[in-house]
Parts: structure tokens; sequence; C-alpha cells
């Protein structure tokens, strides 16, 4: 889990702009790699697959919420059996169920159906085929567990919705289709929720008093993260699901400033001198701090044309902008941005490289800040 939020500060804004949205015009020869690189970026789909090999037919169906959890059911068909399975992924936990009863392990395929596309696009050699619903390309597929001794012959296939830029049915196996995956995703980014079928909760003491119960439980509804808040004595007490670790807990709850500064490009006119991510190759003329996460009332997660994630920021008031500025997030200059206004402007719009759930607690630190936080072990409960 500490991957995706610990991304906030390393993902690469791409601008912040006040310009009215300008149509997509893709590129399928060009911008097909984009595409798939993009799959990672968004809230959540569906899919449902079926592989086959010589020994065994499978069929299954599920829901991803990336980053989140995954559901997967489905069936294993023989000659002679049907044998059902069902998985739940978890963080790094996956459940399988077994006569019944759930069983636990480390997190592996089974439940993680976006590591296995990734694996399968690798190779990046996508050829394109032409436009009739969707957008076709051939490419050479990574898949070799399908037959390890033929993996070389192995070829593939995608189609990518012309609606919404993502891929929409992917395809690989053998040429003569005696060996296959085959793989369709569809209802992107909708709200969804995993709910692991064995919970256990870790309770940690947090050493704010009483009037933060508020604060804190707006933070962690604005990061969309299940939990449970109360009170024990002149502190409060955070119950998390199990596959959080407490750095996963404190980094979700530390207090990350966030600063809008102007820019210019005289350093006798700089206030300071900064480095886009701590790169010293890259300096930055710093002026004043324009505004900071006090100043913003409200944010909204959108999608682009090319279904690309990115945050827009609603100021409480009009701010007067330079036409350079740098955004800044827990002292890290995370981007800079041309802007073309000189008019005063209340909303700003982030476009950057992070993914759904990383600007979703991005969302959260802009909009209720919380001081420093301690966290100690309470215990656990199982439901």
């Amino acid at each position: 889990m500490q991957k995706w939020m610990l991304g906030v500060l390393s993902s690469v804004l791409m601008g912040l702009s006040c310009v009215a949205y300008v149509r997509y015009i893709p590129d399928p020869e060009k911008d097909v790699e984009i595409w798939v690189e993009n799959l990672s970026r968004q809230r959540s789909f569906k899919y449902r697959y079926e592989l086959k090999t010589p020994a065994v037919y499978t069929t299954a169906h599920g829901v991803s919420v990336i980053e989140r959890g995954e559901h997967v059911q489905g069936s294993w068909f023989s000659p002679d059996s049907e044998v059902p399975f069902e998985y739940y992924g978890v963080g790094d936990i996956e459940y399988s169920r077994e006569q019944d009863r759930w069983q636990s392990m480390s997190r592996g395929d089974e439940s993680d159906i976006l590591a296995q596309v990734t694996r399968l696009l690798e190779f990046r050699t996508f050829e394109y085929l032409g436009l009739d619903d969707t957008y076709n390309y051939t490419f050479k597929a990574n898949i070799p567990f399908l037959v390890p001794g033929r993996w070389k012959e192995m070829i593939g296939a995608m189609k990518v919705s012309t609606r919404n830029y993502l891929p929409a049915v992917i395809w690989a196996g053998l040429p003569d289709s005696t060996v296959y995956w085959r793989i369709e995703l569809f209802d992107y980014n909708r709200s969804r929720k995993i709910d692991p079928p064995v919970r256990t909760w870790h309770t940690y003491r947090i050493n704010l008093g009483h009037d933060y119960l508020k604060t804190l439980k707006k933070r962690m509804e604005l990061a969309d993260i299940a939990h449970r808040i109360d009170r024990s004595g002149q502190n409060i007490l955070l119950s998390m699901q199990h596959y959080y670790t407490i750095d996963d807990i404190q980094d979700i709850l530390r207090a990350r400033p966030v600063r809008v500064y102007g820019m210019t490009q005289d350093k006798q006119n700089a206030k300071r001198v900064a480095y886009l991510h701590g790169d010293e190759t890259k300096p930055l003329y710093l002026t004043e701090v324009v505004c900071s996460e006090h100043d913003f009332k409200h944010a909204d997660i959108k999608f682009d044309g090319a279904s690309r994630p990115y945050l827009q920021l609603k100021l409480r008031d009009k701010y007067m902008f330079t036409s350079m500025i740098a955004f800044e997030v827990d002292s890290v200059i995370a981007g800079t941005a041309v802007l073309d206004t000189l008019k005063k402007i209340d909303t700003i719009t982030m476009h950057s490289d992070m993914s759904f759930y990383e600007l979703q607690l991005l969302k959260a630190y802009i909009l209720q800040p919380l001081p420093e936080v301690e966290l100690k072990p309470e215990g656990e409960g199982v439901e």
C-alpha cells in the first residue's frame, strides 16, 4: 500500500492552468503506449477473461479497484471436472475460498489482473492495424507460462476504445488459437469498494485531543479509506484494516504543507532558490507565496478526454498569479507551469502523471490539513 502513497511526492506535475478544456485529438500510431500506461492511473474497471491450454479451460470475471483491491471468481474446467474459485486481493494479502473457508496468503497474480496485463504488454511492440469500431493493434506478447516451450511463437492483439482511449480487449496466444488468454476490460472509473471476506482491524492511539476528532475523520473520508474512530481518555483511537502498515497510516495522516509560488526568470528578483524534485541541475527562482492549502475550499478529481485523471482546485478567493508558478508539496517542488492569463482566477487545474488514488490522497492533504501526529499500536480485532 505504501508505494502509491509515497508516489504523491514523486509524481511529476505536468501543468497547472486556468485554460479552457481543449478537445483531445488522438494519434493512434503514436499514442498507444500512452493509452496503455494510462490504464494503471484509472480508478476502477470490471473484467472477464478466458484461458485455454491443452489441460484446462478457465473463465472468470472480476472487479479491480486500482491500488486498493480486487475480487475475482470463476471456474477451472477439465475433461472430467469443474472447480470453482474465488479470490480477494487487498494490499499485499490474498484470500482464497477453500471449501467455504477463507485462507489468507501473500497476494499473487490470481487477484491482481493489472499486474498480469502489465506483464503481458511489457514489450510494447505495438503495430497499428487500423480503425473500425475500435483502434486495433498487434504486439509481441510476454506470456511464457501458457506454453513454456513455445513462448517465442506467442502473438498478441489489442482493441482500444474510441470513446475513452483505454484497452477494451486483449488477446494473446499461439497463432492457431490452441492456447490463448483473452480479457475484456470495461465499465471504467465507477466508485467501487472491495470488502475482504475477513476483516482484521488494527487500532492505534493518536496523540490528538478530542477537538481533532472531526478533522481526523474528514481527512480519512477524503482519502476514501475504511476506518473507525473512537475516543479514549484524552486521545483518539483510530482503527484500520490490517493490510495498512503503520508507515502507510502515518503517511495518510502526515502534515503536508502545500504552497503555490510565483516564479521569475531573474535570480536577482527571487526570494529563494529551489530545485524541481530536489534536482540541483534544475534550479527555480521563487518569488512570493501566492496561496497555500488553507486557501483552497474545494477539489474535484476529473478525467480529461483521454481518460487522464487530473485535480481541479477551487480557491476561496480570486488571486493574481504571475505567468509562471511552482507547486510545492511538503517542501518539495513538485512541478511548474506557465499560465496564459494575467487576470485574477479562483480555479487551478493540475494535470499530472499521478494515478486517481494518488490524486485522492493529495486532495485529502490539501482540503484537510493536520498537525504532526504520533501513533501507538493498541491491539486488533476480527469480525
